[in-house]
């Protein structure tokens, strides 16, 4: 995992990239990065906090990037430490195009992780 950190006006900002399976069936297989960033208020930051989980709902959505504690990020994160992800495909996380996801995926597991029989548009 690599990450970084900065600060902005009032929150502390931890950018995480983690390296996944690109299919959870064959986990020494290819990968993806997925994003996450972990923000925390500046004055409780070192403070063992809990965490709090935020997923972004609807498809295709990267998650709130804050700019400041506004709003129920800056309520949340004098509590908990708050991990924006962006999950898969989504965001700074690989993107999972059928392109993109064809490209990584061994031969073999093509058919199954990178199926768009089951997508639902609209």
């Amino acid at each position: 995992m690599k990450s970084d950190r900065t600060t902005i006006p009032g929150l502390a900002l931890t950018d995480h990239h983690l390296e996944v399976p690109l299919d959870y069936g064959s986990p020494k297989g290819s990968t993806i990065s997925v994003y996450a960033r972990e923000v925390v208020s500046a004055d409780a930051e070192g403070k063992g906090l809990p965490y709090l989980l935020f997923l972004q709902g609807g498809p295709g959505g990267a998650s709130p990037r804050p700019m400041g504690p506004d709003g129920w990020i800056g309520e949340m994160c004098s509590q908990f430490r708050v991990v924006l992800l962006d999950q898969r495909g989504t965001g700074r996380s690989t993107p999972t195009t059928s392109i993109g996801c064809k490209a990584r995926a061994p031969r073999t597991s093509r058919r199954a992780t990178c199926s768009t029989s089951a997508w639902i548009l609209s």
